[in-house]
């Protein structure tokens, strides 16, 4: 009889709960105004370019990278640290963004009603729609990642954690002030990113409700920050200044990559349709 082959052990990494918004100090001191600007400069390209005429900007923006590579080097290049050769390999395939976005459609619905505040439920049926499954739940058992190059998997907070998690993003975003605006729609996205709480979408709602939480906000009118298409081009450059902002609390990375993925969405809103 062969003696059984043993795979190589994964070495589990427990990510910590991220602090809640009121404890994350170096984000509030954290510079807000390029993005606060670049947000608003997205919104009036989309007006001047009638973007609401034209199909998902999503799609658009993912079918434009698709087809534009060189472009696509130049965002990584521009997004590369020195933590990307480490930790991240190729980039995520832009097709199925291309074939079935669903961002205009959720944003649609979550905004439909205004006066709407938001909660757990209303959350999990915004997230339904950005998936396109109708079973979708809050998650009860262990979520972590597939494991990488290293062999070494992510393992995310506990599922206690969740509901909680949702319940108190949701609060944040219900209760927006100008004064803090950007600081809570940046943290509600890397909080829900952090807990994890879906078995499936968890990018693709954090990534919606940052654009949410800037519509209610002021800074955007519509579905404009779609940001999904750069996140899968820029090789894990957005991964990796999440982990940065949960882990070591740096949340200027996270803030300066996001604006730049805005500027660009700026400088597209004519030409991609």
């Amino acid at each position: 009889m062969k003696p059984a082959l043993h795979s190589r052990q994964t070495n589990l990494v427990h990510r910590p709960l991220l602090p809640a918004f009121d404890q994350c100090e170096e984000l509030h001191a954290a510079s807000f105004a390029d993005l606060e600007m670049a947000c608003e400069h997205l919104d009036q390209e989309a007006g001047r370019s009638g973007r609401a005429r034209f199909s998902s900007f999503e799609a658009a923006i993912a079918r434009h990278l698709s087809d534009n590579p060189s472009e696509v080097a130049q965002l990584r290049e521009s997004t590369r640290c020195e933590l990307t050769a480490h930790l991240i390999s190729e980039p995520r395939e832009l097709k199925p963004l291309c074939d079935c976005s669903r961002f205009d459609t959720a944003f649609e619905a979550a905004t439909r009603d205004n006066a709407s505040t938001p909660g757990p439920n209303w959350l999990l049926a915004v997230a339904r729609t950005a998936v396109g499954r109708s079973d979708l739940t809050f998650r009860s058992l262990e979520a972590r990642t597939a494991p990488d190059s290293r062999n070494c998997s992510v393992v995310y907070p506990d599922a206690k954690h969740s509901l909680p998690r949702v319940q108190a993003i949701c609060n944040r975003l219900a209760s927006l002030s100008a004064t803090s605006a950007m600081a809570t729609v940046v943290w509600c996205m890397t909080a829900f990113l952090n807990a994890h709480p879906l078995p499936d979408g968890n990018g693709r709602v954090a990534r919606l409700l940052f654009a949410l939480g800037a519509h209610r906000a002021g800074l955007i009118s519509g579905p404009w920050l779609a940001l999904g298409p750069l996140v899968y081009a820029s090789n894990g450059a957005f991964e990796i200044a999440v982990r940065r902002a949960e882990i070591q609390s740096r949340w200027q990375p996270l803030i300066d990559l996001v604006t730049i993925y805005t500027r660009f969405l700026a400088s597209r809103c004519a030409s991609c349709n």
